[in-house]
């Protein structure tokens, strides 16, 4: 996990918002070995070991319970194809039943190897490093039509 880069864009993201003078969307939560930082659409856990931020200006939400495994996980594979849209990019994970597409610039504090597991089409991916759930990214819309328009793999 690239939590160094992604403590930087964070820090981006709280001055930008500060000079804007509008909300700070970034939300928090800790535990005694973690904190839990993220938007609507995805969680990243950084160990307070590793933590250089101070997050009293973000708003604290119960987001931990997110990275919790909740049942029987369903292994994706990560096919590398990305659809070029207006919004972002796109990757497609796979599992043998359905397929979720996740923008993709969420996988960019991820480091390998990673692996993805979901509980189901539509569900938020969980993204595991060394055993570990260290990110929670939620796909987009079920129904939502993708065009492939590259293939990065």
């Amino acid at each position: 996990m690239k939590v160094f880069n992604l403590q930087r864009d964070i820090l981006r993201a709280m001055i930008k918002s500060a000079e804007k003078r509008t909300v700070n969307e970034i939300y928090f939560d800790e535990d005694d070995k973690n904190f839990y930082v993220g938007d609507l659409y995805r969680l990243y856990k950084i160990p307070k070991d590793m933590n250089f931020l101070d997050y009293r200006s973000c708003e604290r939400k119960p987001l931990k319970g997110f990275l919790d495994d909740k049942g029987e996980l369903i292994n994706l594979v990560d096919v590398g194809l990305i659809s070029r849209e207006e919004n972002g990019d796109l990757r497609l994970l796979k599992s043998g039943n359905f397929d979720v597409w996740v923008n993709n610039s969420f996988f960019k504090y991820l480091g390998s190897p990673t692996q993805y597991k979901t509980l189901g089409n539509g569900c938020p991916v969980l993204c595991y490093q060394a055993k570990e759930v260290v990110a929670c990214l939620c796909p987009v819309e079920q129904n939502y039509k993708v065009e492939i328009v590259k293939n990065e793999g």
